[in-house]
């Protein structure tokens, strides 16, 4: 709980009373003090805060205030950042950004630097989050013999699930339920076998790739963790790009690391946190030449 005080500068404009998604602000009207004199008086208003125990520490309040005149325990003004609109992207290069992001598997052999991946990783702790939520943890991963070590496990896992799907009581199953979670797996039988095939010789899992962020949170941490993770690592993915770095979702160590405690075990992650996903960082070896048509969905608009 944090303390929240309103100090003298206070206008009464009544920002924070219309923001607050606590609804911890209240405007109390002066005027009904004044008594019946016959007189219009100007609308009087004072901004109180009755009980701050429903703060979930958002800071829109404090970033709000347009004469900073809340004083909140967890912010202060003079560490405050000021935004910088004149900074901030337009439409078209925001367009261009995001139309070009592809999924990068080629790497050069370049390393990338701490500060380059703390950049990322302060650009996804920038996502929204439900009720300002903070229990994602990082794990950045740069040492080659943990790198293998992670790939040599996801790959066992691999084979353990073709094992599992190619025999005739899976292929019996996937047929009568073809939009089934078995069904799925089973129709990406070939792919996987050639995945399979080709980890005999190259890193299919990481690709090589310098770095591997990794993003897990509380098992428990409520029913929007897996949410925030993902929102934070879209984040991540468009901060790399920006740096002129490749990426790509590393959805093969995902779903390993659930069935697999091995993974965390050599990640270092405690074993009440479930990995919500994770995402290579590298140099690109390749460019793409031109931006890939999309199939819009459908969209229904409610005027």
């Amino acid at each position: 709980m944090a303390d929240i005080f309103i100090n003298s500068s206070c206008i009464g404009c009544g920002i924070c009373v219309d923001t607050c998604p606590a609804h911890l602000f209240k405007k109390v009207n002066l005027n009904e003090n004044d008594g019946d004199n016959g007189e219009e008086t100007p609308e009087r208003v004072k901004i109180t805060v009755p009980s701050v125990s429903g703060c979930i520490q958002c800071g829109h309040c404090v970033c709000l205030c347009p004469t900073e005149a809340i004083q909140h325990e967890k912010f202060s003004y003079s560490e405050l950042k000021p935004v910088e609109k004149e900074k901030q992207v337009d439409w078209e290069a925001f367009h261009a950004l995001v139309s070009s992001r592809r999924s990068v598997r080629r790497y050069k052999k370049e390393s990338i630097p701490r500060e380059t991946l703390t950049k990322i990783v302060h650009a996804a702790e920038m996502a929204p989050t439900a009720c300002n939520s903070r229990t994602m943890h990082w794990t950045v991963v740069t040492k080659p013999e943990l790198l293998r070590a992670i790939q040599k496990e996801t790959i066992q896992f691999v084979q353990r699930g073709i094992t599992v799907l190619d025999t005739p009581w899976c292929g019996f199953l996937a047929k009568l339920f073809p939009k089934s979670e078995i069904g799925t797996n089973y129709a990406r039988l070939p792919f996987l076998k050639a995945v399979l095939k080709e980890s005999a010789s190259s890193d299919v899992v990481f690709f090589d790739a310098p770095a591997v962020l990794i993003v897990h949170h509380v098992a428990d941490g409520g029913r929007f963790a897996d949410t925030d993770a993902q929102l934070a690592l879209q984040n991540a993915t468009l901060a790399a790009c920006a740096l002129g770095l490749g990426t790509f979702y590393t959805g093969f160590l995902t779903r390993a690391a659930d069935n697999t405690p091995a993974i965390r075990k050599i990640l270092g992650i405690p074993e009440n946190h479930k990995i919500a996903g994770g995402m290579t960082v590298g140099v690109p070896a390749v460019n793409y030449r031109y931006l890939p048509e999309r199939e819009y969905p459908d969209v229904t608009f409610l005027e």
